[in-house]
């Protein structure tokens, strides 16, 4: 799945529903991803916090509300860490897409991401005036 060149990152998935954890991280792992699943929040922000953890992204699943959105990404802003907001009912190819078009292969992209409305990171999707619509 990935380009020879590109190795998959450390992820943190965290959200409220189980089993959309569950199935997320088993969809990300079978794309090479090495993935860690949170549900429950102090020991999400104590994870992050670990220095020997090393994570390329924080992913934060739809079902995460406004408020806990807003304080997990300041917490990672604060740590070095970029968030993704995971838009409700994405298909896991769009997911992978998305995934590594935010780390950085932007050379990927699945039929069903090609010509649509991305999901963007927390820190723009918090604010309705920075949505950021990237077409092919």
């Amino acid at each position: 799945m990935f380009p020879s060149h590109r190795r998959p990152g450390r992820l943190v998935l965290y959200g409220r529903d189980t089993d959309l954890l569950h199935h997320r991280s088993l969809v990300l792992s079978s794309a090479g991803f090495s993935v860690s699943c949170m549900a429950n929040h102090q020991k999400l922000v104590a994870l992050l916090s670990d220095e020997e953890k090393c994570f390329e992204l924080l992913i934060l699943c739809d079902t995460v509300v406004r408020e806990e959105r807003r304080s997990l990404n300041l917490i990672a802003n604060d740590l070095g860490i970029p968030t993704y907001q995971v838009i409700p009912l994405i298909s896991p190819s769009a997911l992978i897409a998305e995934l590594l078009i935010v780390l950085g292969d932007r050379e990927y992209e699945s039929p069903q991401t090609a010509g649509r409305q991305r999901a963007v990171p927390v820190a723009n999707y918090l604010s309705p005036s920075a949505r950021i619509s990237r077409r092919s």
